[in-house]
C-alpha cells in the first residue's frame, strides 16, 4: 500500500449532487460532477502506479491498486449521501474503514452482474471525456428476465449464484455512461456490471477508475 499526498486527492468542499432514479424499483443513483478538486493529479498518479489480479475477487477481469488515503474524507461524503439521498438513517459506521482503490482493465469477457459484499459503491472515472465519447464506458444495471428482481435483499450470500447464472437471464435496464471526473454513487445491492465498449476504445490508455466501497 502506497501512502500519497491526500492534498492531491481532495474532494471539492462544495458538492452539487444530481440524483436520478432507475428501473422499476426507482432506485436512485447519485451523480456528482467535478468531484475532485486535482483530477488531473489523480489520473496521472494512476497511469503510473502499479496493480495487480486481487485473489478475493478472482473473477473481476479488471486490475487494482489500494492505497492508503484519507479515510475520514469518504466516509464523511458517503455518511452524507446515504442519509440524505438514499433515506438510510441507519447508525453511522465511521467505525469501518472504507475500501479505496484504483481500478483498470484490458478486458471484460462477460457482460453480467454482480453484487458487492458493501452496501454502497461510488466510482469516478479517470479517463478523459474526449476518450469517453461515444458511450464506450459506463457502469450498467441489470433486471432479472424471469423473476423482474434488480437487487437482492441477501447481498453477498447470493454473489457467486448470480455470478454462476447464464448471462443470457438478464437484461439491461440502465448504463450510467462515465465523464471525466464524475462520481456515481449507488446501492452495491443493485444488480450491475462494468460497460465497456472495447471495440471502440480509440484511446492509448486504459479505462480506469477511482472507486470507493463502504457500509
Amino acid at each position: 500500500m502506497e501512502i500519497i499526498d491526500p492534498n492531491a486527492f481532495k474532494i471539492r468542499d462544495r458538492i452539487e449532487p444530481n440524483i436520478i432514479q432507475i428501473g422499476n424499483t426507482n432506485s436512485r443513483v447519485v451523480i456528482i460532477p467535478d468531484f475532485f478538486l486535482y483530477p488531473d493529479k489523480i489520473r496521472e498518479y494512476a497511469l503510473n502506479c502499479k496493480y495487480f489480479k486481487d485473489p478475493e475477487t478472482p473473477r473481476n477481469p479488471g486490475f487494482i491498486h489500494y492505497f492508503a488515503w484519507n479515510e475520514q474524507q469518504v466516509l464523511q461524503l458517503t455518511n452524507l449521501l446515504r442519509n440524505e439521498f438514499m433515506g438510510d438513517h441507519r447508525t453511522s459506521h465511521d467505525g469501518f474503514a472504507p475500501v479505496i482503490s484504483l481500478q483498470t482493465y484490458n478486458k471484460i469477457d462477460l457482460y453480467q452482474p454482480h453484487v458487492d459484499y458493501f452496501h454502497y459503491a461510488g466510482i469516478c472515472p479517470l479517463n478523459f471525456d474526449n476518450e469517453l465519447s461515444n458511450n464506450v464506458s459506463g457502469t450498467s444495471f441489470f433486471r432479472h428476465k424471469k423473476t423482474g428482481e434488480e437487487y437482492t435483499a441477501l447481498a453477498n450470500y447470493r454473489h457467486i449464484e448470480i455470478l454462476d447464472s447464464d448471462p443470457s437471464e438478464w437484461e439491461v435496464y440502465h448504463t450510467q455512461y462515465h465523464k471525466y471526473n464524475q462520481y456515481i454513487f449507488y446501492e452495491s445491492a443493485l444488480f450491475h456490471c462494468a460497460y465497456w465498449k472495447k471495440d471502440d476504445w480509440t484511446t492509448k490508455y486504459p479505462r480506469f477508475t477511482f472507486n470507493t466501497f463502504t457500509w
